[in-house]
């Protein structure tokens, strides 16, 4: 072989492991996403939804919670929307978070569906039933649509729940709708796929009168949780809670 040949010889052997070094590179950039991109897309600027119970009450509560990118998250249900932050442990599939200014912190698996399973808590007072990913838009258009399903009571007792929804932010409530003989409309408020309102009905010397939250579910439902107040011949009687499923007729 020549000097020119051996050159020549040299220089497409060179080339050729350039090529090869390029493609090797591009594919690793270009190939399946690893476990912390994939978990990150679930829940960087997401909204989850789920519901949570107390350990000494039957009633389940609403919530969602949305994951903020920088590691924070908001957490919203009946009493309050609390601040917090995130972890996410990319080699177990694990995301652990904590609500402020609770000391309460909850881990749970990933399923890549869209779904936490095998909850733990640093606290015995209240679990997460379940949790999924809300895929459905949480600003659902509700104007002018009718709601239907069940109310259950602090002893387990079910009854009929149904609600329509009018034009300008109001709900009206058939009688019987909210599992007593009374009817009337208010007005709801709406905020990040969570809705509110208050209703206060006096009949002869009997006054009903509560609020109810209500969180839009992975499932196209409507969730909510009540606390109610009834009042005979003016005075307190009872203070009850109660939780709604409904859906969109």
């Amino acid at each position: 072989m020549s000097f020119t040949q051996k050159k020549n010889y040299i220089r497409l052997v060179s080339i050729c492991m350039l090529m090869t070094s390029i493609i090797f590179v591009g594919c690793k950039k270009e190939g399946a996403q690893g476990p912390e991109d994939k978990y990150s897309a679930l829940f960087k600027d997401r909204t989850w939804s789920g519901e949570f119970k107390y350990a000494n009450k039957f009633i389940t509560e609403p919530f969602n919670m949305t994951f903020k990118g920088d590691g924070t998250l908001i957490w919203r249900e009946y009493s309050n929307t609390y601040g917090g932050k995130y972890t996410i442990d990319k080699n177990a599939g694990i995301i652990t978070f904590g609500l402020n200014p609770s000391a309460s912190q909850v881990s749970a698996k990933i399923a890549l569906e869209g779904k936490l399973t095998d909850f733990t808590f640093n606290q015995s007072e209240w679990r997460i039933i379940h949790s999924e990913i809300n895929n459905a838009e949480t600003e659902r258009q509700i104007e002018n649509t009718a709601w239907e399903g069940i109310t259950y009571d602090e002893d387990g007792n079910g009854r009929g729940a149904h609600f329509n929804f009018l034009t300008n932010g109001q709900v009206h409530i058939p009688a019987g709708g909210l599992g007593v003989n009374f009817e009337s409309t208010y007005y709801y408020s709406r905020s990040s796929g969570t809705l509110r309102f208050q209703h206060d009905k006096t009949s002869g010397s009997i006054r009903v009168a509560g609020t109810l939250f209500f969180v839009f579910m992975a499932d196209s439902s409507l969730k909510g949780y009540e606390v109610r107040q009834l009042w005979v011949n003016g005075s307190l009687n009872g203070r009850y809670l109660h939780n709604f499923t409904v859906f969109k007729q």
